[in-house]
């Protein structure tokens, strides 16, 4: 506020005339004022309370921000952000803290560099990096602050990229080595690529886990300062958890698995949420275009520290709080960028695009999920009555849609639980389907149903009264029903703390024995497993349960690259048409051999063979890819450049314009489409031990390739058979021999080869 008073008073001290005044203000100052609506307030405050330039204040805030949540991990107490703050502000740590900042000015600075020299040595720098933590060893007082100084002094080492250099940039991004952050209780897998952003009033986390990759966006909005806290203190974990759930999930397609978690800050009071969130994406997608943008007068204000030439890939999807004014800013802003493929960076458009909520496209997957585990399990689901509980409301997108499959292809299904964030229902004999198919096309929340559509035995809480809460908190745990499908909620609602409360009262099972898991991670990898030891509950995990919604966005990336907006929309239609069939016949292949590999393995839980699946597909993918990449240019064209791979891949309405796969599409996206649809075809035709048994990333590379070419082969041989089949053999008999072609034809093939 200071800082606006002052500009306006110079402003008006400018002198009167029908010419444009000349500007008097120091360059420094026009570009921090330009800056001042994307600075967080904590970073200004800092400047003005330690005499600091809002350079130094920015640079600090954002490390101290960057380090919080590992530092939380040492020491819950300390380490809070008014903690942390505290430090920063006492003299004896502000003279380091502006040492650090210092170093990374001179590490990312533009006018320092030319020609891609250092303006340091390697050598010079690293001594320059000791002298600072050897300072911080030598005059802070206190294990913490000198523990907070050197990390954020680490941070600044481990960078690689930042867009602070950039003028008009809306956020402070960071590109780090991804072993800075590390990994999580959930793996131990060390991620491709880990980006941090500051921004006014939130933070971020992106991470990803392969150089070409894609996952949701998810704004988190707390709902008080105690939420705050506990979400901006785990927005890395929740980032990489959820990523590395993507890349178990991103097995059928070219992108690797990736998340972003964007933290809004929501505690100043008399601010709009709304207004905060839509902001903070801003800052968000802005801050990642910069960092990833092709535009040369981006790049020029830009040192690139790490190896290769610093373009990287990064799609984004919706998630949580994303609206389609969102998709639309983003995809804009993305041209403004210089992004070679604007409308490609961010999915599930409302017009040339596929919009998960409108046309269901991750329910409808879990559908197919639900549909065979139902007769696994011994139901006729289309025939006989089964009941469900469901998270997640009728203006939810999983939850919503996954009322109106429900209603459409199970006539006899009855929903006995449902909850959201507004409030709870229950009726173990059924709540109104008809009512609730309504409240889902009109978007209305649990809240506005209509208590005369109640039966007998059915009730309603609100989630204004502590019974209300506790009912709607309780409801996945303690109702029973045959069927649980989890369609919304926080991560790790079902975990190590309360799994038994989701048995029976009389503990003779669980309150729901099939679990289909239609929201990320409701259910941690422990609670997972003691309810398969303890109850024999069989849980689809949602790596497999819910992956069709990252499929469809897949194809929306593919074919944005392939078609102008105006054509994308005129196809969209037939397009929708072929990617649903097309994600459905990939769910139904996923949920068939899990559930024959189980049969085969009955000691094994239906989550470790999922995870099992997605680890053989995944390191087939990337073995093919690397050998594809090494490919040259004739061996590409050897090999008609996968032509038959890519149309196997495409959606059949595309075919039409295939030449535009090589004129549109990058070539390392085409050869990942490549490795992607091989890799899963092999694992869904021939199991995962046809992969585990080969324990050479080479040799397997190869295997696949020769794979294609019996398939190929096999592909020919059911052609001729089929052609021929009235002049040697009886239609009946040629038939027969097709069949077992292409069941056991490929390895039949490879075997004789051998």
């Amino acid at each position: 506020m200071m800082l606006r008073l002052f500009v306006a008073k110079l402003r008006q001290q400018q002198p009167k005339s029908s010419d444009p005044a000349p500007n008097t203000l120091p360059p420094e100052l026009c570009d921090d004022i330009r800056k001042l609506k994307w600075i967080d307030s904590h970073a200004i405050e800092l400047a003005a309370s330690a005499g600091l330039t809002f350079a130094q204040a920015e640079i600090i805030d954002a490390y101290a921000s960057c380090v919080h949540g590992p530092l939380m991990k040492t020491n819950k107490h300390v380490f809070t952000m008014d903690g942390i703050r505290k430090m920063l502000k006492e003299p004896a740590q502000l003279i380091h803290a502006k040492a650090i900042a210092s170093f990374f000015e001179r590490r990312f600075d533009p006018a320092l560099w030319g020609a891609n020299e250092a303006a340091e040595s390697a050598a010079a720098e690293r001594e320059a990096a000791q002298q600072i933590r050897e300072g911080i060893q030598r005059q802070v007082q206190g294990e913490e602050a000198s523990q907070l100084l050197v990390a954020m002094l680490d941070g600044v080492e481990a960078t690689v990229r930042t867009n602070f250099f950039v003028p008009d940039r809306y956020g402070f991004g960071i590109r780090l080595l991804p072993t800075f952050m590390g990994c999580s209780v959930i793996s131990e897998t060390v991620p491709y690529g880990t980006f941090f952003v500051r921004g006014r009033r939130c933070v971020a986390f992106h991470v990803r886990f392969r150089d070409v990759a894609r996952g949701g966006l998810r704004m988190s909005v707390p709902t008080s300062p105690e939420d705050h806290a506990s979400r901006r203190s785990s927005a890395y974990e929740e980032a990489y958890s959820l990523a590395y759930a993507q890349q178990l999930k991103n097995k059928d397609i070219p992108e690797g698995g990736s998340k972003a978690v964007c933290v809004v800050d929501t505690t100043q009071e008399g601010v709009d949420p709304d207004f905060l969130t839509r902001k903070s994406f801003k800052s968000f997608a802005d801050t990642i275009l910069t960092l990833t943008s092709q535009d040369e007068k981006i790049n020029a204000c830009i040192v690139n520290r790490g190896e290769g030439d610093g373009v990287e890939q990064v799609y984004l999807g919706p998630d949580e709080n994303i609206i389609p004014y969102d998709i639309e800013w983003a995809t804009e802003r993305a041209a403004v960028r210089g992004c070679g493929f604007n409308r490609a960076f961010m999915s599930s458009k409302p017009d040339a695009g596929f919009n998960h909520k409108e046309y269901g496209v991750t329910s409808e997957g879990v559908n197919v999920f639900l549909g065979v585990a139902l007769k696994e399990a011994g139901f006729e689901p289309e025939t006989q009555p089964f009941t469900v509980k469901i998270t997640g409301g009728t203006d939810g997108d999983v939850a919503g849609n996954m009322i109106l499959c429900l209603a459409r292809d199970y006539p006899h299904a009855k929903i006995v639980g449902i909850c959201d964030a507004s409030a709870t229902l229950e009726d173990p004999d059924g709540l109104d389907l008809e009512t609730l198919c309504d409240m889902v096309r009109s978007n209305k929340p649990l809240a506005a149903f209509d208590r005369e559509k109640l039966g007998a035995r059915g009730d309603h809480w609100g989630v204004d009264t502590e019974e209300g809460l506790e009912r709607r908190n309780t409801m996945p745990l303690r109702v029973q029903a045959d069927v649980f499908v989890p369609g919304g909620g926080r991560p790790a609602s079902i975990n190590e703390g309360n799994w038994r409360q989701f048995l029976r009262p009389d503990g003779q099972g669980a309150s729901s024995q099939l679990v289909v898991e239609g929201a990320n991670l409701f259910l941690t990898p422990q609670a997972r497993q003691h309810l398969f030891e303890e109850a024999g509950a069989v849980v689809i995990k949602d790596s497999s349960a819910n992956k069709c919604g990252v499929i469809t966005s897949s194809y929306e990336i593919l074919l944005s690259m392939m078609f102008e907006k105006d054509e994308f929309i005129r196809l969209k239609p037939q397009l929708v048409e072929d990617v649903v069939e097309r994600f459905k016949h990939m769910a139904r292949a996923e949920a068939q051999l899990l559930f024959s590999e189980k049969a085969q393995r009955p000691g094994m839980s239906l989550p470790d063979i999922s995870t099992e699946l997605s680890n053989a597909i995944t390191r087939t993918h990337d073995a093919l890819e690397a050998k594809l990449r090494a490919m040259t240019e004739n061996e590409l064209a050897a090999q008609d450049h996968f032509r038959d791979v890519l149309l196997d891949h495409l959606p059949s309405s595309a075919h039409a314009h295939q030449e535009r796969l090589f004129t549109h599409v990058p070539l390392n996206y085409r050869l990942a489409a490549v490795a992607a649809n091989l890799a899963s075809n092999i694992v869904y035709s021939e199991g995962t031990s046809f992969i585990t048994q080969v324990p050479d990333d080479q040799v397997l590379a190869s295997l696949a390739l020769r794979y294609r070419s019996q398939k190929q082969r096999v592909t020919a041989l059911t052609k001729t058979l089929r052609e021929r089949g009235e002049q040697g053999l009886t239609l009946a008999e040629a038939e027969e021999v097709v069949v077992l072609l292409e069941r056991g034809g490929v390895r039949a093939g490879l075997q004789l080869e051998s």
